[in-house]
């Protein structure tokens, strides 16, 4: 099984709905005594806010990139058994700076990208 680096969404809700579905569909699955992998890195909403209202995408892009390199062991992920997760709606104007710090062995996932297949 995969282990899933959650980069949060910027409010508790969210990072725990987020978890709650993966960790769902795991059991649904794969038998209902499973559980996902998942390590998860949740953002100051205040912080990011201001990172925003200040146009500073740069370190707004940072706060995930920074998370990023504690969470992700590149021994394990080039054995392709990680993954990440950017749960963040407002976070996909910089999923490609955030992206491009990960080894092309690591798939990253972006949570737009299923909401726009769902609508």
């Amino acid at each position: 099984m995969k282990t899933l680096v959650l980069l949060g969404g910027m409010t508790p809700d969210v990072i725990s709905l987020y978890y709650n579905i993966t960790d769902n569909y795991i059991r649904q699955s794969r038998g209902a005594r499973r559980s996902a992998r998942i390590y998860v890195y949740s953002v100051d909403l205040k912080s990011q806010l201001e990172r925003i209202k200040d146009n500073d995408w740069s370190a707004f892009a940072n706060e995930y990139t920074d998370a990023m390199r504690l969470l992700v062991q590149p021994s394990v992920a080039t054995s392709s058994s990680m993954g990440v997760l950017l749960g963040a709606i407002i976070a996909h104007k910089v999923s490609e700076q955030i992206s491009s710090q990960l080894s092309l062995y690591i798939p990253f996932l972006d949570v737009t990208d299923f909401l726009a297949a769902e609508i």
